[in-house]
């Protein structure tokens, strides 16, 4: 009976052991995750749809809006300061932007989160965007339902959203 007894808290220990390093192997998945998912928020705007009304002042203090984004075609780029894979995406946007030859004005760059982690991204994006800055969850971020960091949202020069694409690589898909 002792050795059943053995056996059994034996088998019992190898189990709990298995459950913590599977929680911790989870656990460090979802911190190096391409994509950060965002809880509460919506799909990606649809394609055919017209960009939500929006107006924000950025970092450099010009003013971007949905009218900055009409009379020729541009991209939006949703960043999170706490996304890790978000500051490895630049790179992939740089060559969006000189693929399709879009200039700074078409491009708008949102980096949700902390100010000054939103100021290492402009010194990133050199002259690429213009940056718009706005608190974890801002008012930007929620108009236009973005529900995972990085997103890109490509728009035509009426402002009708043409692609949308979640992930650092996707942005050159079907370029």
């Amino acid at each position: 009976m002792p050795f059943v007894v053995a056996a059994l808290v034996l088998v019992g220990s190898v189990t709990v052991l298995n459950l913590a390093l599977t929680m911790a192997v989870i656990r460090r998945l979802r911190k190096q995750g391409s994509v950060q998912i965002v809880q509460g928020f919506g799909d990606l705007p649809s394609v055919g749809s017209t960009i939500p009304s929006f107006e924000a002042e950025t970092v450099d203090s010009d003013w971007v809006s949905r009218d900055t984004m009409s009379g020729a075609p541009g991209v939006l780029a949703f960043f999170s300061t706490d996304c890790s894979a978000c500051k490895p995406s630049i790179p992939y946007l740089r060559d969006y932007v000189a693929e399709v030859g879009l200039n700074r004005a078409q491009v708008i760059a949102v980096v949700s989160g902390e100010t000054g982690k939103a100021q290492d991204f402009r010194a990133d994006l050199g002259g690429i965007a213009m940056v718009v800055s706005e608190p974890k969850d801002g008012p930007i971020t929620k108009e236009f339902g973005i529900p995972a960091f990085p997103t890109f949202v490509m728009v035509d020069q009426d402002g009708k959203v043409v692609r949308t694409s979640a992930g650092a690589r996707s942005l050159l898909e079907n370029v």
